[in-house]
């Protein structure tokens, strides 16, 4: 196996219907190699890979400097990652020349943008949610508060939905039999 850190990985399943599908993408990060079993024909190499996927990103990505208006849980969450992952033409350095960046550079992947990333976000993430959230207006913050942030707010209105009550009647002798067998 010729895998090295930094090299890109993905995990990929076969679906109900043959195709594949991508279940997992990173970065590796660690990697390390055991010899199980050795001998004169031959050894069994076990190897243990760590990658890093773009979500772990999110600490590092400010977003919410223009605030969210009042939206629902889904669609703020989407929105979040959305703001960390894709960059836009007004982010880029004015100074930055694009017959600077490397030839095989494209808009896709230029500066990690990471528009398959939200591609499969758009999937993945319910839209527009449950729980609505009230707006967001404090200012930038990383993305990863941000996300969780939205997401214990739906667990708390969740958590501060009405509850079903039930009565509970006393039995009236006579009411219930035993039957043996």
């Amino acid at each position: 196996m010729n895998v090295n850190l930094s090299d890109s990985v993905n995990i990929q399943i076969q679906d109900s219907n043959g195709d594949y599908q991508q279940i997992y993408g990173g970065i590796i990060s660690d990697l390390e190699v055991t010899l199980d079993q050795y001998g004169q024909t031959g050894s069994v190499a076990k190897y243990r890979i760590t990658a890093v996927g773009p979500l772990a990103n999110l600490q590092k990505r400010l977003v919410g400097a223009l605030g969210y208006s009042k939206e629902y849980d889904g669609t703020r969450i989407y929105n979040i990652l959305s703001e960390a992952f894709l960059t836009s033409w007004n982010e880029v350095a004015p100074s930055l020349r694009w017959q600077d960046v490397p030839n095989n550079t494209t808009w896709e992947n230029f500066d990690g943008t990471g528009q398959s990333l939200v591609d499969d976000l758009s999937v993945n993430v319910v839209q527009p949610g449950d729980f609505e959230l009230t707006a967001y207006s404090d200012g930038a913050a990383d993305a990863l508060t941000l996300a969780q942030d939205a997401a214990q707010s739906a667990v708390d209105s969740y958590m501060n939905q009405p509850m079903v009550t039930f009565t509970m009647m006393p039995i009236q002798p006579g009411l219930v039999t035993r039957q043996s067998h």
